[in-house]
């Protein structure tokens, strides 16, 4: 999950990205709100999911009034019904009648809008991390700390304008997310449109050629990564090309696994041929567009996660 800049320039949306946009208030205090569970795996305890979202407050604002403001900014996200849910959690005859009647009112549809917060049996607390994962508390020295838990006092907040923008999480307790959660998570209150998934189609694949396109097409550096012009002595947005000189006999391409300038991974499948690829195209050496290379699959080399187990793996095919 990526929070953009507004210094930051429109290219670095690209197509297969899913973009939230929110109308902001520039009188008041906001900071940026990701959503988290916990997982079973030792090495990504935390998991960011559903949609960010934006919390406006200001400074006579309590900790204690923040919960409620985030309690009522997630309340679209919440299951409506849990009969489903519950019928498979029929009681046994042998089963109390205080555990039948908890069943029973879980059974029915919940308006969540009634529903106050109940900060004796919290269903979620809040943190301030970076990326969504670390923490980013002022005086926290633990370890790999995902985020310190910030109590629902009666203090008021020590967040400014200089706080503006940074994050905010919410990890919901496993409970909370089985009973309370809705398997629809935003899609039940935000309208899709059709265009979306036409999209996702078109950019669910792509080919080699594709990636290799995409490398050697001119791109614009950014705002924050100018280039010094010696002949007008200013910085410039200059544009930079990579392009092939000469092929070598064994020719090793890599893949990118995750996106640029964000944490997030790509599933996009790329489809390659096994028994020839050409790419003499590419070549800007008049020499070496003489001579014709043609390459043959030979081996792949893929990481392959395993879930709450080895996070990382490796398989060769040849």
């Amino acid at each position: 999950m990526f929070f953009y800049k507004e210094s930051d320039s429109i290219k670095l949306i690209s197509d297969r990205d899913t973009t939230f946009c929110y109308e902001m208030i520039k009188e008041k205090l906001y900071l940026r709100v990701v959503q988290r569970r916990a997982r079973s795996s030792h090495c990504y305890p935390i998991e960011v999911f559903s949609c960010p979202m934006v919390v406006f407050f200001d400074s006579e604002t309590t900790y204690k009034q923040l919960y409620i403001k985030l309690w009522e900014l997630c309340k679209r996200f919440l299951s409506n019904n849990n009969t489903d849910d519950n019928k498979k959690k029929k009681t046994s005859s042998s089963s109390t009648s205080e555990s039948t009647e908890k069943n029973n009112l879980l059974a029915k549809s919940i308006d969540w809008d009634s529903v106050e917060l109940d900060f004796k049996n919290l269903p979620f607390y809040i943190s301030m991390v970076s990326g969504g994962i670390y923490c980013k508390l002022a005086g926290c020295n633990k370890m790999n700390c995902n985020g310190c838990n910030i109590e629902p006092s009666d203090t008021r907040v020590m967040f400014t304008k200089e706080d503006n923008g940074n994050t905010l999480a919410i990890t919901w307790s496993a409970n909370s997310i089985k009973t309370m959660w809705s398997k629809l998570g935003f899609t039940s209150s935000v309208k899709i449109h059709p265009s979306v998934e036409e999209l996702k189609e078109k950019s669910s694949e792509c080919t080699l050629m594709d990636c290799i396109d995409l490398f050697t097409k001119n791109e614009q550096l950014g705002p924050e990564d100018p280039w010094y012009c010696p002949r007008c002595e200013e910085q410039q947005q200059a544009y930079k090309k990579f392009d092939l000189w000469k092929l070598p006999n064994i020719l090793v391409i890599q893949i990118k696994r995750f996106s640029s300038n964000r944490y997030q991974k790509l599933s996009m499948n790329v489809t390659f041929p096994v028994d020839i690829l050409d790419i003499s195209q590419y070549v800007i050496n008049d020499q070496e567009k003489k001579v014709s290379i043609l390459y043959m699959l030979y081996r792949i080399i893929s990481d392959l996660w395993v879930e709450d187990t080895i996070p990382l793996s490796v398989r060769m095919m040849v």
